[in-house]
């Protein structure tokens, strides 16, 4: 379906008439390659509440790119902790065959705050079917740290269902943990 453009005029300080960008393409249903429009339009369609921008003609064949913005999803967990046990802070599920990455950043601090230690990470799980997930390659986890934090850490384990992150503070104090991140799943 080719539109019809009309342009569109306003009255103008500058000049009695100017001109206004053109308007919105709105429908029940997405664009496809023969729906053609000038560079530039935006389709909506409103069943789906999806947008898409006419970015090129080319063979007489209009491309759509969908415009509607995903937005991240973050998760922020917090726990304290008063011995030097491994503690699961979170536990992200995994289907069968799929594999995740998790990234975000991370903080331990002594509750009197005379020590702390914090930084970023990423790491990439992988479930092959039903088997446990086992962490692909070497996961990057960035430290940061003041002096005498002993074995205070931030580490990423897995379990047979979920991608683990763990935070493990000192024997005889109470360290308080807070760690943000996202994850992408395929598929």
């Amino acid at each position: 379906m080719s539109v019809r453009i009309q342009n569109n005029v306003a009255y103008g300080l500058s000049q009695p008439l100017i001109d206004t960008p053109l308007l919105p393409i709105v429908s029940n249903r997405a664009p496809g390659f023969n729906d053609k429009a000038p560079i530039g339009t935006i389709w909506v369609d409103k069943s789906q509440n999806t947008a898409y921008l006419l970015t090129s003609i080319v063979n007489n064949e209009a491309t759509w790119v969908n415009i509607t913005q995903d937005t991240a999803d973050f998760t922020t967990v917090t726990t304290q902790t008063n011995d030097g046990v491994a503690t699961v802070i979170s536990a992200e599920l995994m289907p069968d065959d799929s594999s995740i990455n998790i990234s975000g950043f991370w903080m331990g601090t002594r509750d009197d705050f005379a020590e702390s230690l914090g930084g970023d990470f990423s790491a990439v799980f992988l479930k092959d079917g039903a088997n446990p997930s086992v962490v692909v390659d070497n996961p990057f986890i960035g430290t940061a740290a003041t002096n005498g934090v002993g074995n205070a850490r931030f580490t990423v384990d897995v379990g047979p269902n979920a991608a683990l992150l763990v935070v493990t503070g000192n024997g005889g104090q109470v360290w308080n943990w807070k760690v943000v991140y996202t994850t992408v799943i395929l598929p």
